[in-house]
């Protein structure tokens, strides 16, 4: 397998962006406007999760020399874990149920289960992000 560099400067926006939107007030807002807040930020969670994964996928391409394209995200998750990029796979199998669940962030309920997890994703991608920089950069 072709040694590809790893850039990391999409996902460390992508990141930024969503801390970010997790610093503006919401509490002080009307409902309609709340929700618009929590919206955003759903969909910023949404691709900053998918650039985490995406990351580990590289690598461990990149660490192992070999594709990782028949490894399910669980695995790789696991795989990242035994690498000591994360500390905890099942957090982020939560964080992928999370994400599965943003195509029905219409339902209120659902949404503010997401919500609820972003948060702690964004601490969880930060650690990532850092012990990958630290790696690669």
């Amino acid at each position: 397998m072709e040694d590809k560099k790893i850039i990391l400067t999409p996902f460390r926006e992508a990141l930024a962006s969503l801390e970010l939107a997790l610093q503006e007030p919401t509490d002080d807002v009307n409902d309609v406007r709340k929700q618009m807040f929590k919206d955003s930020i759903i969909q910023r969670f949404e691709y900053t999760y998918e650039l985490a994964w995406k990351m580990i996928k590289r690598c461990l391409e990149h660490e192992t020399q070999e594709s990782v394209d028949d490894i399910g995200r669980r695995d790789l998750f696991r795989r990242a874990f035994e690498f000591g990029w994360i500390e905890n796979p099942e957090t982020w199998f939560a964080y992928q149920e999370a994400r599965n669940l943003t195509s029905h962030a219409y339902d209120r309920k659902i949404a503010q289960g997401v919500f609820d997890v972003i948060g702690p994703f964004a601490v969880d991608a930060k650690q990532l992000l850092e012990i990958l920089e630290q790696k690669y950069a």
